[in-house]
């Protein structure tokens, strides 16, 4: 044997594949390997020179199944059998084997590959045959990303969809009518969620969308993706099945809204009325003879507002005909029902019936939970319960009169030994109670105080650095008032102090209001793209500063809403900023803003999360993070200031935007934030000046326009009247409010374009000198525009601005763009 036969024999030896070789002529055996031998139970090492069929298989002819007498016909040398319990498939290929011509047979095992191809296939079998009554059926891979089978009802979708998977899954929108559950199933059906939800262990997935079929009829359909592993390529397949279930939606509202009837009907409500909210129409099922209704002479299927404004006018006793009205018509209840109210009750009282019923109670509520149109008006006699409450009321005051009665004899039976005992024990027990109270209140008031003085102590030295800041820098400007380079520099410093020394004292007003309930939502249209911008450019130096990865992620589809931007931006400041003072040298912050699916088309749900990896909190302080006047006491006292009033503000302002947060931390592990709130979406978007460059936008404007400023302060007239004068103004100065009556009358009608109004003055404050000016006899002057410039600046002061015929408020100490464009917009110049 060749040299080079007997190195590839010996490579063939140490194979794990089964391997022989076969004379091409006479189909002998020339070689098989040690996996082959073993395989075909070949005991002699030295092969003999039989034929494949006699030494592999003891047969005496060839097999019948020989690949190697069909391979010159049709040159397929493959050929799979079963040996024992197991499937094998052998390749034949043409070899040399030592000067013959040769098959080299190459067996592999392919049992677990077979078994699982026929599962594989069983089970879209199963899939596809499951559901005979379809509207259509996909078959697609969605690894390959294509159509692998599809069939659809001709009346229902397109005879063609596209051959590629993904696209065909999103040609099923196209037959979708509410744009939220198209939304909702892009979310839920495209290849990215199918192939998640596979790998978390869930095989299928199920929603009910409105469809509108091909001929412009709509049906309810149930649309179903069952997944499954394609064993010959590894592949993620899905099978989508589309079935109409439009009956079974009609069953199942018409028998709630039967079972819901029947519950009102064999009820103690002896009327029973339903009512199509969107239509205003109603139809009787049940009035009780007795009742004053049944005397009105109506059909049973009538407008609502006809048949209960008739019934109030005629019978309802004068005294609760507005308050039912105004109630029960059929415009303020769309009104209710839009803004999310789903059961409405009033009670009032009528002249007597015939079975001499006079108080009544009238309920209003939904056919189905989610419905908005279709309602069910229930209404019954309460004499028994109003009997009853004032049974109870003259017991009660009968019981009261009783203990007097007693007192009055304990007090006439002193002299008694037993009674003077037990009156002793009394007082015992009263002056024990009275001492317990006393100790709690005095405990409650040390805790009280103590937390105060705390915060006070805070507050003093959080307001002494920037105070600090600014005399310092107020006298390094006078040093450098020949540099304007310099100067410009500590001005900006300057005014860094100045705003967070006014962030400083509107956080603790800010508190004061919120505990009061005074603090309500100033909605605008904003963008929060904008308004996180905003926060990027306040925090990247300071991140950077402290060398603090800051990441800021904003995933939204609807960036136009409506909200308080002032609460926002505060909920979002404070957060930011216990980022940064918690977080140390090196570490990270992450802030994420995500839409998530809204059931409103008009509205967007916003998900804020804020997490960082600094000091984090004890699971025992958690409870109380969000009481105020409240710090965790561990070692970062001594190196972070704080009033322990952020975050109570940020969770009663959440609060107040009808929002949720969640707080999750651990000591040295860091702490995460999550805030839910919803927005109404901005439909349209308007036209407004920037505040970023509104002195030079408006100053070509403002040219020759005359202004009456009323201030009592000297300075703060200086500063305005400078700025103002600087702008093109010409500024005319009073000092309390009856100067500026009289200037006003006293001058012509065109003479002031504008009143700048402040609130507090002396002799006659800005809301009566308004009121005055509004009631001039001149129409002219009583429209002179008017606009408060005042240190009243909560939402309450910019609201009675306007009750008293103010045309804006600018809150002091003023920003200057903002005033401008308030000036503006007085002037009728925006």
């Amino acid at each position: 044997m060749h040299y080079d036969s007997l190195v590839l024999q010996q490579i063939l030896e140490d194979s794990d594949q089964i391997i022989a070789v076969i004379d091409a002529n006479s189909l002998s055996l020339l070689y098989a390997n040690k996996k082959a031998r073993d395989f075909w139970e070949i005991t002699n090492t030295t092969l003999p020179d039989k034929p494949c069929y006699r030494a592999l298989f003891g047969y005496s002819e060839p097999c019948i199944f020989c690949p190697l007498k069909r391979a010159n016909q049709d040159n397929k040398l493959t050929h799979t059998y079963r040996k024992g319990n197991g499937i094998f498939k052998a390749r034949y290929k043409s070899i040399i084997w030592n000067g013959r011509s040769a098959y080299a047979v190459y067996v592999q095992d392919i049992t677990e590959v077979s078994v699982s191809e026929n599962i594989y296939n069983t089970e879209v079998e199963a899939i596809m045959n499951s559901n005979t009554d379809t509207q259509g059926v996909t078959h697609l891979d969605l690894d390959a990303n294509i159509v692998l089978y599809s069939k659809s009802t001709l009346n229902t979708y397109s005879n063609t969809l596209p051959k590629i998977a993904e696209h065909c899954i999103y040609t099923f929108t196209d037959f979708i009518i509410e744009e939220s559950e198209k939304y909702q199933f892009r979310n839920h059906f495209n290849p990215s969620n199918l192939r998640l939800i596979f790998e978390m262990g869930q095989r299928s997935l199920s929603h009910e969308y409105r469809l509108r079929k091909k001929d412009g009829t709509i049906c309810w359909s149930r649309l179903t993706a069952s997944l499954i592993k394609n064993p010959t390529n590894n592949h993620l397949e899905c099978v989508l099945f589309a079935i109409d279930c439009t009956r079974e939606h009609e069953l199942r509202k018409s028998i709630e809204e039967i079972n819901l009837i029947n519950q009102a009907i064999s009820s103690d409500y002896g009327t029973i009325i339903t009512v199509n909210i969107d239509e205003g129409l109603m139809h009787i099922h049940k009035l009780s003879s007795n009742y004053n209704a049944s005397s009105i002479d109506m059909p049973n299927d009538c407008p609502f507002d006809e048949f209960f404004s008739a019934y109030i006018h005629n019978y309802v006793l004068p005294e609760y005909q507005n308050d039912l009205w105004e109630t029960m018509n059929i415009t303020n209840l769309r009104e209710l029902i839009a803004g999310g109210k789903q059961v409405i009750r009033k009670v009032f009282k009528v002249r007597p019936n015939r079975a001499g019923q006079q108080n009544f109670e009238v309920l209003l509520l939904p056919v189905l939970k989610d419905d908005k149109s279709n309602f069910v008006l229930v209404s019954k006699c309460i004499d028994d319960l109003v009997a009853h409450e004032e049974q109870e009321k003259q017991w009660l005051q009968a019981a009261r009169n009783e203990a007097e009665l007693a007192r009055q004899e304990a007090e006439a039976s002193r002299d008694e030994a037993n009674a003077a005992r037990h009156e002793a024990e009394a007082s015992r027990d009263v002056a024990n109670a009275a001492r317990r109270e006393a100790e709690q209140a005095r405990t409650a008031a040390e805790t009280a105080n103590k937390a105060k003085t705390d915060f006070l102590f805070s507050m003093s030295h959080d307001i002494r650095t920037p105070m600090n800041a600014i005399i310092g820098f107020s006298d390094i400007i006078r040093k450098h008032v020949n540099d304007p380079e310099a100067v410009l520099q500590y001005l900006d410093k300057l005014q860094s102090a100045n705003s967070f020394l006014l962030s400083l004292i509107n956080n603790v007003l800010e508190m004061a209001r919120i505990e009061s309930g005074k603090e309500r939502l100033d909605e605008i249209p904003m963008n929060i793209h904008d308004s996180c911008d905003g926060l990027r450019s306040i925090f990247e130096n300071r991140f950077r500063d402290k060398c603090i990865t800051f990441d800021l992620q904003i995933n939204v589809q609807h960036g136009d809403i409506w909200g308080d931007s002032t609460k926002i931006r505060e909920v979002y400041l404070n957060l930011l900023s216990n980022a940064e003072k918690y977080t140390p040298v090196g570490g990270r912050v992450l802030m994420s803003v995500n839409e998530l699916p809204s059931e409103s088309e008009d509205i967007v749900i916003y998900k804020t999360i804020l997490e960082d990896n600094g000091i984090g909190m004890s699971k025992a302080f958690l409870p109380t993070l969000f009481e105020p006047f409240t710090r965790e006491k561990n070692s970062t006292d001594s190196r972070v200031i704080g009033t322990g009033l952020g975050m109570p503000i940020v969770k009663r302002l959440v609060e107040l935007m009808n929002g949720t947060i969640e707080v999750e931390s651990e000591l040295g592990a860091g702490t995460r934030f999550t805030i839910t709130v919803p927005h109404r979406i901005v439909q349209t978007t308007r036209k407004e000046v920037t505040t970023e460059h509104a002195a030079d936008v408006l100053a070509p404007k403002f040219a020759g326009k005359r202004i009456l400023m009323a201030e009592d302060n000297e300075l703060n007239a200086e500063i305005a009247i400078d700025i103002l004068s600087d702008l093109g103004f010409e500024v005319e100065h009073v000092t309390d409010g009856i100067e500026c009556v009289n200037r006003v009358e006293k001058t012509p009608a065109d003479y002031f374009d504008l009143i700048l109004m402040d609130i507090q003055m002396p002799n006659m404050d800005g809301y009566k000198a308004t009121r005055i000016i509004r009631r001039l006899e001149d129409p002219k002057k009583a429209a002179l525009p008017i606009v408060a410039m005042t240190a009243n600046a909560f939402d309450e002061d910019r609201q009675n601005a306007f009750d008293v015929g103010m045309n804006g408020h600018i809150a002091k100490p003023f920003e200057l763009d903002k005033m401008l464009t308030t000036i503006a917009h007085a002037l009728g110049l925006l």
